[in-house]
């Protein structure tokens, strides 16, 4: 009678085992997939920069040809794909912020968001070519560019780390649960 006890107690402690064993396997799968998807963005991120760079430079040696500028709907159209690479920038500034809270699983701290954002936004102004603010073609101003980065940049950050810390409360209530 001892050894079926003995037996039944064993089986349940096992079983506890194996949850562990799935739900660790479980993570670190999750982990590769983040990092594979982080990857994958940085791969698009530098093929959209490539193709955005060939499409200002082909337009820029246009008007140098010409020496004039562009029409209104094209100069709007450029002005969009600036936009448009800012954000992708900006985008890529949050996911090298959030990628060490994701790996280390810990919750982001709202404090440190006004510091985060004006590194992001100062990275994203930066890495454009001052030359671009002299161009004749842009609709925008410098000044208001470092704007849109700097209230893109606060909202996207908001929302990506607003999910992380969700996704944690999540996690840490499921296993109090458990």
């Amino acid at each position: 009678m001892i050894n079926i006890f003995t037996n039944i107690s064993d089986t349940i402690n096992n079983s506890k085992f194996l949850t562990v064993v799935v739900t660790s396997f479980i993570i670190m799968l999750g982990l590769c997939f983040i990092a594979y998807i982080i990857k994958l963005l940085s791969n698009i991120r530098m093929y959209i920069v490539n193709k955005s760079n060939s499409f200002y430079l082909a337009n820029l040696k246009n008007q140098t040809k010409d020496n004039s500028t562009l029409d209104m709907p094209s100069r709007i159209d450029l002005t969009n794909s600036i936009l448009d690479l800012i954000t992708f920038l900006i985008n890529n500034e949050i996911i090298i912020q959030i990628k060490p809270y994701i790996v280390l699983n810990n919750p982001y701290e709202i404090s440190r968001l006004d510091d985060d954002v004006r590194v992001i936004s100062t990275n994203v102004f930066k890495s454009i070519n001052p030359s671009l603010f002299k161009d004749t073609n842009l609709v925008l101003t410098d000044e208001y560019l470092m704007t849109y980065i700097t209230k893109k940049s606060m909202g996207l950050m908001i929302d990506v780390f607003q999910n992380h810390n969700d996704t944690i409360r999540v996690q840490n209530k499921q296993s109090t649960e458990d």
